[in-house]
């Protein structure tokens, strides 16, 4: 007697590579988080110890920056988001889970910006009950 259950599948396997990358493409955050993912790793010797080990791989100093499926990450920027409690990187999915930390804490402080400014705005309207 069946359940319902149809097939069950836990994995990707390589044949499934455009899958994943239509997926992927779906969400320019996640790609460019990906495309991160990959220059680190072919740059990088896992295990990463600090994020100047990382940065260095990566990055030529202060004031350069990567292209990123349109996303601008500048060294600046991940400095100040791979902190050194992210580290050490032990291995490829430690890897991909750190980036993807460092893109989430930069979006929040992104979002964080905007509210501030929106509730900075909203201080300069006059709402119609407020007007004699």
């Amino acid at each position: 007697m069946s359940n319902g259950l149809v097939s069950s599948i836990r994995e990707f396997e390589k044949e499934d590579f455009e899958v994943l990358k239509a997926f992927i493409s779906c969400r320019e955050r996640l790609h460019a988080a990906g495309l991160a993912h990959k220059v680190a790793a072919q740059r990088c010797e896992l295990p990463i110890k600090t994020e100047r080990e990382l940065l260095g791989a990566v990055f030529d100093g202060p004031g350069s920056f990567l292209i990123l499926a349109g996303h601008r990450l500048s060294y600046e920027d991940a400095r100040t988001y791979l902190t050194p409690d992210l580290f050490p990187i032990e291995d490829i999915q430690d890897l991909a889970a750190k980036i993807l930390l460092a893109f989430d804490r930069q979006d929040a402080v992104a979002s964080a910006r905007a509210t501030i400014e929106s509730f900075e705005k909203l201080s300069l309207i006059r709402f119609a009950e407020d007007v004699d």
